[in-house]
């Protein structure tokens, strides 16, 4: 896992120490922090035996009271465009809701859910190529690098699961 999230430092400084690093050190913190919240989440929910589509539901339940709470304390913070009503709702169908139940039906059916939640860093090359080819946005070298060591740092801890496995 460590070897993975040195594919993500490669990632944020692209290896340029020569200026000020150009990132949000909060902004990083809180994206590792997710990255540990949801994996825990979601094997929290693997072992739970609960219907996916239940489990999601009440999730997102629980979830309204503190966005309308946060929604009233920054009403004049939003922007209540066409375009951002209809990009909460694609995130809301595709990215929160169908994408999680397809999620956890795989987590649920899997006989090993670590070899499955592996699966979450193989997505930065979906994502880097969908955002080529749509946006145009350039790719670094060490864009790739990063990938190749995020990839090679799941090899290892594969690697290292099937070894502990077997000698048990």
């Amino acid at each position: 896992m460590l070897f993975c999230y040195l594919g993500v430092f490669i990632l944020v400084t692209r290896l340029d120490f020569s200026a000020p690093l150009q990132f949000d050190m909060l902004g990083l913190c809180l994206a590792v922090l997710s990255t540990l919240l949801w994996s825990l989440y979601w094997l929290v929910n693997a072992r739970t035996g609960a219907p996916a589509i239940a489990s999601i539901l009440l999730s997102f339940l629980c979830a309204v009271p503190w966005l309308l709470g946060l929604t009233i304390i920054h009403w004049q913070e939003f922007n209540f465009s066409s375009a951002s009503i209809l990009s909460s709702v694609y995130i809301g169908l595709f990215e929160m809701s169908i994408s999680f139940v397809l999620w956890l039906q795989a987590m649920k059916y899997a006989k090993n859910t670590a070899q499955i939640s592996a699966l979450v860093y193989l997505s930065p090359f979906v994502s880097l190529l969908l955002i080529n080819q749509f946006t145009g946005e350039h790719i670094y070298s060490t864009t790739i690098l990063a990938l190749v060591v995020i990839c090679l740092g799941l090899f290892i801890q594969r690697s290292l699961g099937t070894k502990s496995r077997t000698t048990a």
